[in-house]
């Protein structure tokens, strides 16, 4: 979190400009000690989510700010520094739209953050097949006019895993867009060791399952065989300085992963109500 927090102190965006809000889910005091080391730099505040979890804790956040917009990132981000303008350009010159920038992963060297990164990129060129009409952007990258954010109700606090696809399918049928902002790039910082990038993905599968219920059949189809194509596409292309087989290894292990969470939220999520 101070790296994150350097960065958007070294934004070319007048600190008077923005404000920071940290929710501090269970940081206790190593947060608030981090977050007062920027006090002389940032405008920046800590809030308390009343429920733990990403979805809480971003809606904390959102709920104590008091700007035109919101824009969210994560504590393992590096938020480059022309985030915030190219954000804000983009939301002023589209009124009432959603933005996303691009997420890139900046520890290279980790094979499981490397095989991460190409999930993510595979969903978000399924997704946002049409540059008129993007549907997804990830959660540490997206910025919203805070009134329609929180008259949408926020991200949902029922879900731990997918919130961010949830949220932005539930946007665009309420009949908001989303623009994208290629030059807000936020650098992903997290290393994922072997149990750690299993246990994402196995998350990720099960909020896949949870998301998929407002779908149709039809719409899942063609998601999932088009996430599918594109992943198969970044195998072949992705390999980095690790080589292609490590690299489709890694993959695979996410899709195995993914079926496995998609299975159990299968079997124990039946009868779950669902967020309309």
């Amino acid at each position: 979190m101070e790296r994150c927090l350097g960065a958007l102190r070294d934004a070319d965006f007048g600190r008077e400009r923005f404000e920071v809000v940290v929710a501090n889910d269970r940081g206790g005091e190593r947060v608030e000690s981090v977050v007062a080391s920027f006090a002389d730099d940032l405008r920046v505040a800590t809030t308390t989510p009343p429920r733990s979890g990403p979805s809480a804790a971003r809606n904390a956040g959102a709920a104590a700010a008091r700007g035109a917009y919101v824009a969210f990132t994560d504590d393992d981000c590096e938020p480059e520094a022309r985030w915030l303008s190219a954000l804000e350009r983009a939301l002023v010159e589209n009124a009432g739209a959603a933005v996303g920038g691009r997420v890139t992963n900046g520890v290279p060297e980790s094979l499981g953050a490397v095989a991460t990164q190409a999930v993510v990129d595979a969903l978000q060129a399924q997704f946002n097949r049409d540059p008129g009409s993007p549907r997804f952007f990830a959660s540490s990258n997206v910025a919203f006019p805070a009134e329609a954010f929180r008259s949408l109700g926020g991200f949902d606090e029922d879900s731990r895993y997918a919130e961010d696809r949830e949220l932005c399918e539930r946007w665009i049928r309420a009949g908001q867009r989303f623009v994208s902002a290629p030059e807000a790039v936020v650098i992903h910082m997290r290393r994922l060791g072997l149990r750690e990038f299993t246990a994402q993905h196995y998350g990720y599968g099960r909020g896949a399952r949870a998301f998929g219920r407002a779908q149709s059949p039809t719409e899942r189809r063609a998601d999932r065989w088009g996430v599918l194509r594109e992943l198969a596409g970044e195998a072949v292309c992705r390999h980095d300085h690790h080589g292609r087989l490590p690299v489709a290894g890694y993959l695979a292990l996410s899709q195995l992963a993914t079926a496995a969470g998609f299975a159990r939220e299968t079997v124990g999520g039946r009868g779950r109500p669902r967020r309309s």
